[in-house]
């Protein structure tokens, strides 16, 4: 169960003031001051060969949840979905109006040789969370080390031997693009505005 409790932070910390409940795991979490969103990692049943297991690894997708968060309220969930491949942390997930972003390197988190980068962008259908649009093709044999969003614009950094650097418009979200990249020796895990 992957469960989102609400404390009234004005209050006693003795019980919770409402609890959502899914049936999932959760493993990174982005929030917004309106909105959650909960990755869940795709688990490996041990039973499988390894022919199984290779086609497990190419096609390795990573579930998505998304809350609604009210200001005087119990959060509610509102959305699921997937994407393929794998987060590196909430620093690759991004909500801006409603649309969701988040930065994947294809294929398991261990396994990196045919691997690329995408941002994919989502927005709830019903219950569903679908991707409206994509940007891919970033880093392809490498992973991602860092991103950052600001504004309409992403900044997203790969490596495997050396450092490419890309910068990704993200608007319209449907028709995101690459508007450039710089390849730098040395390794960047983590990127801060300034």
């Amino acid at each position: 169960m992957l469960s989102v409790v609400t404390l009234p932070l004005d209050e006693s910390l003795g019980a919770p003031a409402a609890t959502t409940s899914i049936m999932a795991t959760g493993d990174t979490v982005y929030a917004s001051q309106d909105r959650m969103y909960i990755s869940t990692n795709e688990w490996i049943p041990p039973t499988l060969d390894e022919r199984e297991r290779g086609v497990w690894q190419e096609t390795y997708r990573t579930g998505i949840h998304r809350f609604a968060l009210p200001a005087d309220g119990a959060a509610v969930y509102e959305a699921s979905g997937t994407v393929d491949g794998h987060l590196l942390d909430q620093f690759s997930m991004h909500d801006r109006d409603g649309t969701f972003f988040v930065a994947t390197t294809t294929g398991a988190p261990w396994s990196s040789d045919q691997s690329q980068s995408q941002i994919v962008a989502m927005e709830p259908n019903g219950e569903v969370l679908e991707q409206i649009g994509a940007v891919g093709g970033l880093g392809k044999g490498e992973r991602i080390f860092s991103v950052r969003y600001v504004d309409q614009t992403a900044y997203v950094v790969t490596f495997r031997q050396t450092d490419p650097f890309y910068v990704v418009d993200l608007s319209p979200p449907t028709a995101m693009a690459v508007r450039g990249e710089l390849k730098i020796p040395g390794v960047s895990n983590y990127l801060h505005p300034i």
